[in-house]
């Protein structure tokens, strides 16, 4: 039975901070037989791959020499928005990685996800579109409450109203009001 190391140390150089270097520790959670789950959460930087690359050394280790194969993924990415113009004080972004890795040489991914096998219909794209066209334009108009109120639930408990509009007027006042040549699909 292999085991999962718990911490790898690895240098990374920042493509947003230029040369600085970074301790990342990868974390790594047993799923199944020769299936992980790797962790890393990576300062300065919002790119998947950069983080993803972090992740290699840790998927050589678990598999022992084996062929390994990356599978599903998840992420979340912080930046604060400020009003600090000094770029010296703002806040570093931050992304968080969680990436399956299978090991053997049939590797395998997680059994599938029945929605993969779904393809939206002409009339669910017009819907979407439909629905983002109306969130933008609520939120151009600066009606965020009608804007918010378009938020899944499990989006509204991650964010308040108060400081999801206080990221939205700050983002609104630095980058102005949706431009449709800028967003493909957006018929303002």
């Amino acid at each position: 039975m292999k085991l999962c190391s718990f911490f790898l140390a690895v240098a990374f150089v920042s493509s947003v901070s230029g040369a600085g270097e970074t301790q990342n520790p990868v974390s790594c959670r047993t799923l199944s037989n020769d299936m992980y789950e790797l962790t890393v959460t990576v300062q300065n930087t919002r790119d998947i791959f950069a983080a993803q690359e972090l992740l290699i050394p840790e998927a050589r280790k678990i598999c022992g020499g084996k062929p390994y194969q990356f599978g599903h993924y998840s992420f979340t990415a912080t930046e604060n928005l400020s009003n600090v113009s000094d770029s010296a004080h703002r806040p570093s972004p931050r992304l968080t990685l969680k990436q399956q890795v299978a090991c053997g040489p049939t590797a395998r991914t997680s059994s599938g996800h029945v929605s993969y096998d779904w393809v939206p219909t002409d009339a669910d794209n017009q819907l979407v579109a439909a629905r983002t066209r109306a969130y933008l334009a609520q939120k151009d108009k600066g009606e965020l409450a009608q804007a918010y109120s378009q938020f899944s639930d499990a989006m509204k408990a991650s964010a308040s109203f108060g400081s999801w509009r206080i990221t939205a007027e700050g983002l609104s006042a630095k980058e102005g009001p949706v431009r449709p040549e800028r967003y493909s699909g957006y018929r303002g």
